[in-house]
């Protein structure tokens, strides 16, 4: 194998002195050797270049894999972004953190403005309405049981001043209350086999009636119209030498009222109506009386009156 080996790189060397000994000149040689020693180095170096590209491209995988690793851990993948990517997701959490937790001046204004006035107005509304609520059941039901017992009131009979009191008075049976001057005597009667009732003036506190022709009376009809009531009162009035005037007028919640005349008396016929029920209220009283109080006590008692079911 030596020998062989020997033999072959001597066959090199005769061949390349062949070569050198054909040039005619010390430069051409010089060049053939330059040009031989390019060659070996050309063919040195790719190796070495690939060999380079090799180990660059190893390393960058290596330090991706650490960078990798430290960022997502062991079991999780990142999404690796550009620095403008990272800018703009900086930017976008803060501008919608801002907009769903930082209203603007105009919703500023309306939570801090408009929102407690429509809630005051809302509560205030509520408040109203069960109060009207409460107003109309107790007026429906049984409103007398809620009423003061007496009221006083100042007035001006021919210009004098004088305070009147008037105390509650309830008729259960007839349905209804209102108020009286509270001297007046209350007498409840049967008429035709209806209860009526009856209150006396006696302004002197005797406890006696004084005046009989002077009174209120409270009637309740049922099952009759308005006009039917009337016509009953007026022909029951018309048959005591009553002659009527024309001063037809409402007075309270009164559907009819009117005035009429016998001699030194004077009578007056209130028609009210509640539900299913009418009442007549007759008022009698001498002349001499139609300057003085009771002709307000009269009209106070009409206006004060209200009805239970």
């Amino acid at each position: 194998m030596k020998d062989k080996s020997l033999e072959h790189h001597m066959e090199r060397l005769n061949d390349k002195y062949k070569q050198a000994a054909s040039k005619s000149s010390t430069k051409e040689i010089f060049q053939a050797v330059m040009q031989e020693n390019d060659r070996r180095k050309k063919r040195t170096l790719l190796p070495v270049i690939a060999a380079s590209i090799v180990a660059l491209l190893a390393g960058g995988i290596f330090f991706s894999s650490l960078f990798f690793s430290d960022e997502a851990g062991p079991n999780e993948l990142q999404e690796v972004s550009t620095p403008g990517d990272l800018d703009e997701d900086k930017e976008t959490p803060n501008e919608d953190n801002n907009q769903s937790l930082e209203p603007s001046e105009e919703d500023n204004g309306q939570s801090e403005d408009e929102s407690p006035k429509e809630s005051d107005e809302t509560d205030t509304t509520a408040d109203e309405q069960n109060t009207e609520d409460d107003a109309e059941e107790t007026s429906e039901i049984q409103p007398y049981q809620n009423r003061e017992d007496t009221i006083t009131e100042t007035v001006y009979p021919e210009g004098m001043k004088e305070q009147i009191t008037m105390r509650l008075t309830i008729n259960e049976k007839l349905g209804y209350s209102s108020y009286v001057h509270q001297p007046m005597i209350h007498q409840s009667e049967q008429e035709n086999g209806k209860p009526v009732d009856y209150f006396y003036p006696d302004f002197g506190e005797s406890d006696e009636i004084q005046y009989e022709d002077a009174f209120i009376r409270v009637e309740k009809f049922e099952g009759l119209t308005i006009d039917q009531v009337v016509e009953e009162r007026e022909q029951s009035i018309f048959n005591q030498g009553f002659e009527e005037k024309d001063i037809h007028e409402q007075i309270g919640m009164s559907s009819f009222h009117a005035m009429y005349i016998n001699g030194d008396l004077t009578r007056y016929v209130t028609i009210v109506e509640d539900g299913n029920d009418v009442y007549a209220i007759d008022s009698q009283l001498f002349g001499a009386m139609g300057d003085g109080s009771f002709p307000w006590i009269i009209d106070q008692f009409i206006q004060k009156m209200q009805f239970s079911e």
